[in-house]
């Protein structure tokens, strides 16, 4: 057809104003929980027009006048296509329309020759939950323990309000030692209170028998505790150290950036910490998860995202 044909994007610019800006973000998993927020609301106001997201937007995001999803696979089950399909036409007045692109593997091919019996009408089968795991539960112990050193007294009180206050101190951290010695003078109370909360089939594993070994596992010297109060110790003292050797050398932007980062590591929520190094449970799975630590400050580019992965798949 040749020069018969209109140039849409010829004439558009010669002859027509200026089309809409289009703003397009992601809303993943690895993105920090605040920024993920703030791009939910813009894509509910219309400041967002394309929004690539995970599983982050299956469950309780209402958005309202959303009109298309498209799916760039075949969801694993039903339940999880009818909540990613869901997120379109919720409202009477906008229809939705629901795009799903099949690749060529066994299961998208699978679903693709009888989608609505398989995938848009398909059975949904009870979730399974494994009540004796005995990471999950040392956690709940551990919180429950906490718990308890925290109420005791003012000065335990204070101590949960940041990592520098539970620490207590960088050059000597004493937090694991003080909790330990809680624990030690209220082990009687605390078991019967742990011992009606933990299923009477994983005592013997949890340390709950009597002999007080619970308590070494979850504020012994070689705890989760133990181990990331070291981690957090040594991470300060690391900046402290590159901020003094910079000032020495009169480099002052790299002094501040390490005074920025020391800040951070000083003043993050004591319970995000525990939560966060998965020394209490933060009710998510999987369970085994590592996060990468970039050392950044909490103003920093980096600190919107948030990188995480299972233990057997994360590197050190």
């Amino acid at each position: 057809m040749g020069d018969l044909a209109p140039n849409h994007y010829r004439d558009l610019y010669e002859n027509k104003e200026m089309p809409i800006r289009l703003k397009a973000e992601e809303h993943t998993a690895q993105i920090a929980s605040t920024v993920a927020q703030e791009r939910q609301e813009e894509f509910k106001k219309g400041k967002i027009h394309l929004m690539s997201s995970s599983t982050t937007f299956e469950l309780g995001v209402d958005l309202g006048d959303l009109e298309v999803v498209f799916l760039r696979n075949v969801p694993p089950e039903p339940f999880n296509y009818a909540q990613r399909a869901g997120r379109a036409g919720r409202r009477d007045t906008t229809p939705g329309l629901v795009i799903t692109y099949c690749r060529r593997n066994p299961h998208d091919l699978y679903h693709y020759v009888d989608p609505e019996q398989r995938i848009l009408t398909g059975k949904i089968r009870t979730p399974p939950l494994r009540l004796r795991n005995e990471k999950i539960i040392s956690r709940h112990i551990a919180a429950t323990a906490l718990s308890a050193f925290f109420r005791e007294n003012r000065e335990n009180r204070e101590r949960f309000r940041n990592v520098q206050s539970l620490v207590g101190n960088w050059e000597n951290p004493r937090g694991r030692e003080d909790f330990q010695s809680f624990c030690d003078q209220n082990r009687v109370s605390l078991e019967m209170a742990l011992r009606s909360i933990v299923p009477e089939e994983m005592h013997a594993e949890t340390g709950l028998t009597g002999d007080g070994s619970w308590i070494e596992k979850v504020a012994g010297k070689d705890s989760r505790f133990a181990e990331v109060e070291m981690k957090v110790r040594e991470d300060y003292r690391e900046m402290e150290k590159f901020e003094k050797d910079s000032a020495v050398r009169r480099e002052y932007s790299k002094a501040g950036k390490a005074k920025k980062r020391m800040d951070t590591i000083a003043y993050e929520s004591a319970l995000t910490f525990l939560s966060r190094q998965a020394v209490i449970p933060k009710y998510g799975f999987p369970v085994d998860v590592v996060e990468l630590d970039a050392h950044q400050s909490s103003k920093s580019e980096a600190a919107k995202v948030s990188l995480q992965r299972d233990l057997s798949q994360a590197i050190a």
